[in-house]
């Protein structure tokens, strides 16, 4: 799955009284999750439901993602902020941190940090897949973090916060950070809800690699009307391969051996119609088609003979 998964979804979000699609919430403001907000709490109910919204909407349709709530830094933030790593790139008579040149504006983010963690923790997974570094960086320095003697996040906990540096370092994969040797029940919602959607971009990948036989079309392994019964036999040791398999693409056994049979299935058949031909073989034939062989005498005179029987018409 690229990236495109969520920038053609045109989400929504209130910010400000001001209606906002998510590409724009972080254009120059830093978010900070203070320390008395609860830390992370979705399980997989709330991940669930929040893939089904996304995964539903319909290319062009809009989709109201949810309402921020915000409120301005106090001195004790802007402290906060300066230990994190932010120092001398904070000016606190006009509420803005500089960074290359470019103004912020830090906000606390009061309500509505569950459903946006959630967002840009896809969002890190989604990156992860883009294969193009500079695209991947484009998008990186869009949603999560500007360089500046370090890389500065645009979101996250305030420092003091146990769950800052981890989701930094464990969950955003920034290895610049320190370890966080504190986890509690938040660090491990944060950790499963990775998981969650690794495990669902990977199916989804593995998915369209596997079930799109030919050229795009309906998946055959999943699609149509399961009416007919394939039984098989195998060792313990086997259906246990299989089933951690499945398990790791996110799908169950029989769709994994379905799958995998037609994918073995069509190769085979490609195998037959298609003759493959060495570089020498492949001039040979363009040689032939470009000079083809002049007709002999024999040729000539058998095609100028005159024709023994005449139909009639």
């Amino acid at each position: 799955m690229d990236f495109v998964f969520l920038s053609r979804k045109k989400l929504l979000i209130i910010l400000e009284s001001q209606i906002l699609p998510f590409k724009e919430i972080f254009k120059k403001k830093i978010f900070r999750i203070p320390d008395y907000q609860r830390g992370y709490s979705w399980e997989q109910t709330q991940l669930e439901d929040l893939w089904a919204d996304l995964s539903n909407i319909h290319l062009h349709a809009y989709h109201f993602t949810g309402i921020l709530t915000i409120n301005n830094f106090s001195e004790q933030d802007y402290e906060s902020l300066e230990r994190e790593g932010f120092q001398n790139l904070v000016n606190r008579e006009q509420g803005v941190v500089a960074i290359n040149g470019e103004f912020y504006t830090p906000h606390n983010l009061v309500d509505g940090q569950q459903r946006l963690t959630t967002i840009l923790i896809l969002l890190s997974q989604l990156i992860k897949k883009i294969k193009n570094e500079a695209e991947r960086l484009q998008f990186s320095r869009q949603y999560f973090f500007m360089y500046d003697n370090g890389n500065k996040y645009l979101f996250g906990y305030h420092v003091d916060v146990p769950s800052h540096h981890y989701l930094i370092r464990d969950i955003f994969e920034d290895d610049s950070y320190s370890v966080e040797d504190t986890e509690t029940l938040y660090t491990h919602n944060l950790d499963f809800a990775k998981d969650f959607f690794n495990k669902k971009i990977v199916r989804g990948e593995y998915m369209m690699r596997n079930t799109n036989v030919t050229g795009g079309s309906a998946s055959l392994a999943l699609a149509g009307a399961k009416d007919t019964r394939v039984e098989l036999r195998t060792s313990a040791d086997i259906k246990e391969k299989l089933k951690e398999a499945a398990s790791l693409v996110g799908v169950d056994m029989s769709a994994f051996i379905l799958m995998a049979a037609t994918r073995a299935a069509q190769q085979a058949l490609d195998e037959q119609r298609m003759r493959v031909l060495s570089e020498q073989e492949w001039n040979h034939l363009n040689d032939i088609i470009n000079s083809p062989r002049q007709p002999g005498e024999k040729l000539r005179a058998l095609m100028t003979r005159e024709t023994r029987y005449v139909r009639d018409y």
